[in-house]
């Protein structure tokens, strides 16, 4: 497979579906991967400045996509593995923490 370009975007949604949406999108705008996190699944509430900036392009010669996610507590990373090795990454961190 030839190289091609995609974006990971994190974005919030607002209202009864409340949460994180992050999608990976291929050159022509299609949706190769998406996951939802609920805020209420980790008590996670990101900055609104590291939300308008949760986006990133990668380039990969892959056959598969993957898109997950994972909360250490004071982070939310979305991880975007092209056959099984990770490509690209969009770190928020948790408003509600505190900086010591």
């Amino acid at each position: 497979m030839p190289l091609q370009t995609y974006r990971l975007a994190v974005s919030v949604t607002d209202g009864e579906e409340r949460g994180l949406d992050a999608t990976v999108y291929d050159e022509d705008e299609a949706i190769v991967a998406s996951t939802r996190v609920a805020p209420d699944e980790y008590d996670f509430e990101p900055s609104s400045v590291d939300v308008s900036d949760a986006e990133t392009s990668f380039t990969a010669d892959v056959t598969t996509i993957d898109l997950q996610y994972v909360h250490d507590g004071a982070t939310l990373v979305f991880r975007v593995l092209g056959d099984r090795d990770e490509v690209a990454t969009v770190r928020l961190a948790d408003e509600t923490e505190e900086v010591a």
